[in-house]
């Protein structure tokens, strides 16, 4: 084998090693599962069958059982390999510990504006031609800077705080081979963003949360009348993120001299992917805070991007799908299991 090769295989050893060393409660944290002490053993709250001891878990109502991040994301949350990979060693998850304490290295964002390309057609005919957004809507994302095209023709999503730092980076790949991934050095808990603000003299009243930077848009796309808005991304489904895009939200408002408890959110809106994990996410949440949300799935359709193009089919002048009905379901369902936890 050529030295090239060899140093390939050993690049991509070393990287499933590091996938199978990450802390699976982290993992699992991460995508709305939650864990209690108990003896030895840590036992998943969302599914009391499936316990963690060190880096092995057991499920036992199926039957599944493994060790290591990698295998974890496989078997628990119904990853692929590829998609996997790709997250536990983008991700910034902490390596397991013995003594079940992580160190987290904080490493400076890997992403060089002066490396976007000043023709972005690629992403551009990317956005607009295969995923159905409005041209007006992509042309504001790249002027605004939000948006950018790198040399591998990914589109680039920035990550940006209240102040319009970059501090972290989605892309998305516009080839035929599916390709995403946070740009090491992203900062813990955050992600994408955009802000829909008629009057900046007034805050942010409403939050919408969706899957993913596309669905983002994809979201804004399908909802032209949103006011005073932030549509944020959790680039998967991340407690931790929903939790610090409310907080960054507070801090906004605070810096324009509005107390929260004077000002409070009018809605939180989740709009999360229309799938078993998604609607497992949109339980533990409402299960959780005693805020009221606004559940807002997809309708027959996966993710918001797949809706966006469903939306724009038209077939003898009328969409193929009727919203309220479904949304009606879904918050009387969600309110259900809401008021069962309380008795």
């Amino acid at each position: 084998k050529s030295k090239k090769t060899q140093e390939s295989n050993e690049n991509t050893k070393q990287l499933k090693e590091h996938a199978r060393k990450t802390d699976i409660r982290e993992i699992g944290e991460a995508y709305a599962l939650t864990f209690k002490k108990e003896g030895k053993y840590d036992r998943c709250i969302e599914h009391d069958s499936l316990i963690l001891k060190g880096q092995s878990y057991y499920w036992n109502s199926k039957g599944v059982k493994g060790h290591g991040g990698l295998s974890f994301c496989i078997d628990v949350l119904d990853m692929d390999f590829k998609e996997a990979m790709s997250i536990l060693t983008q991700d910034g998850f902490s390596q397991y510990k013995n003594d079940n304490f992580s160190i987290k290295e904080k490493k400076t964002l890997n992403y060089n504006t002066q490396t976007e390309m000043k023709d972005s057609t690629r992403a551009y005919n990317y956005l607009v031609n295969e995923r159905c957004l409005d041209p007006k809507l992509v042309r504001w994302g790249f002027n605004t800077g939000v948006i950018a095209q790198d040399k591998q023709n990914n589109v680039c999503f920035k990550w940006l705080d209240n102040e319009n730092n970059i501090v972290g980076v989605d892309k998305r790949g516009t080839g035929r081979k599916a390709f995403k991934q946070i740009v090491e050095g992203s900062k813990q808990h955050s992600g994408f963003h955009i802000d829909i603000i008629q009057d900046k003299n007034i805050g942010i009243r409403n939050v919408v949360i969706t899957e993913s930077p596309i669905d983002a848009l994809s979201y804004y796309d399908s909802h032209r009348d949103l006011k005073q808005t932030r549509i944020a991304s959790l680039s998967g489904l991340k407690l931790e993120t929903f939790k610090q895009h409310i907080l960054d939200v507070g801090k906004y408002n605070l810096k324009l001299g509005e107390e929260p408890k004077e000002y409070p959110l009018e809605s939180i809106v989740l709009a999360v992917d229309n799938d078993e994990a998604g609607k497992n996410f949109v339980s533990s949440i409402v299960n959780t805070y005693e805020n009221d949300f606004t559940i807002d799935l997809p309708l027959n359709s996966k993710d918001w991007n797949e809706q966006l193009k469903k939306d724009k089919a038209i077939t003898d002048g009328k969409t193929l799908y009727q919203k309220n009905e479904i949304k009606e379901q879904l918050k009387e369902q969600t309110h259900n299991e809401k008021d069962d936890r309380e008795i």
